[in-house]
Order: structure tokens, then C-alpha cells, then sequence
């Protein structure tokens, strides 16, 4: 168990700096304005989300395999494929 929750751990360290660093680009690039925050947090959300399932996946934590068969299943059902 604990060897699981250390693979988390090194994804979420993973994904936390990557996120990080693209919420900070956005926000230079955007600006100052509350637009520009909301962009800058919409966008390192989505990297930090994007990141961590990878480096899980690439970490092999089985759970996160399992999470994305099932959204994907879904996604599939709602698409009518």
C-alpha cells in the first residue's frame, strides 16, 4: 500500500510543478485583470490534470487505469458510438 500511495505522491509532485509553471505563464501572458487570473487557473488545471493522469499511467498505478476505462466508457455511451 504504501508503494502506491508514493507512485501518488511522485505524479502529484509531477503534475503540481508543470501546473505551476503553465498557470505562471498565462498569467504573465495575460496580465493583471481578473480574466487573466481565471484564464491562468482554468489553464493550470488543466495541465496539473492532464500531467498527473499521465505520470500515473506511466507510474502504472493500476486505480487511475481503471478511473479513465470508466470515463472513457462513458464518454463513449453519451458520443452513441
Amino acid at each position: 500500500m504504501a508503494r502506491l500511495y508514493r507512485r501518488l505522491v511522485a505524479a502529484a509532485a509531477v503534475a503540481a510543478l508543470v501546473g505551476y509553471s503553465a498557470a505562471q505563464d498565462v498569467d504573465r501572458m495575460a496580465g493583471d485583470a481578473p480574466a487573466g487570473s481565471l484564464l491562468a487557473t482554468v489553464a493550470g488545471s488543466g495541465v496539473l490534470l492532464g500531467v498527473y493522469i499521465l505520470s500515473a499511467k506511466a507510474l502504472r498505478v493500476t486505480e487511475v487505469d481503471v478511473l479513465t476505462r470508466h470515463v472513457r466508457k462513458r464518454i463513449a455511451t453519451l458520443a452513441g458510438h
